[in-house]
């Protein structure tokens, strides 16, 4: 982290006005409740509900991170790196069922259809419902999923999404964003 050159981020603790900031991007489906409360984003929903938030610019080789507390229910949340311009999307997401993190979840839309999607389970040691970091390290052909726990990085798996878009065209990349995205489950 000493290391780290940080290119944009959603820090709940300093926003000042949530839709201002990061506003939502993109279809939104039921209206989850988005709030900052003691300096931490609580989203929350009692029904099924999808919400993603811009939180900045994109680059194809940097490493982008989202730090879970806690998650209670079943749902997902982790990035989309998404396209403005096209209904293409990168979506890498910690999977979650009844509060527990299971599985990191990468989902890869063109011309808005799904055209690959990988889960790749989180080791047996590494479930539960303990605070939980998913980081996507960006290769500008595919993507390194990795969870941290405990500041340790224990890599989950690996995608290519070459074959559908190619992230090194500049004129493409350029288009991309980097969002916050959740998919909460009914209770």
């Amino acid at each position: 982290r000493s290391q780290d050159i940080r290119l944009a981020g959603l820090r709940p603790a300093k926003v000042v006005g949530l839709d201002v900031m990061h506003p939502p991007v993109g279809p939104q489906m039921n209206d989850p409740k988005l709030e900052i409360e003691d300096g931490r984003l609580w989203i929350s929903s009692n029904e099924a509900a999808t919400a993603t938030r811009w939180v900045g610019g994109f680059n194809p080789f940097a490493v982008y991170d989202v730090a879970v507390n806690k998650f209670t229910g079943s749902g997902a949340i982790g990035m989309m790196f998404r396209d403005t311009a096209a209904e293409n999307r990168i979506t890498a997401t910690l999977v979650c069922k009844d509060g527990e993190y299971r599985s990191v979840r990468c989902v890869v839309t063109k011309d808005g259809k799904d055209v690959e999607q990988q889960d790749f389970a989180i080791p047996e040691a590494l479930i539960s419902n303990d605070p939980i970091r998913l980081r996507v390290q960006m290769l500008a052909v595919g993507v390194n999923l990795f969870v941290e726990r405990d500041e340790r990085s224990t890599l989950i798996g690996r995608m290519d999404f070459v074959k559908h878009f190619d992230l090194r065209r500049k004129d493409l990349m350029r288009r991309f964003e980097f969002c916050l995205h959740t998919a909460l489950e009914a209770n």
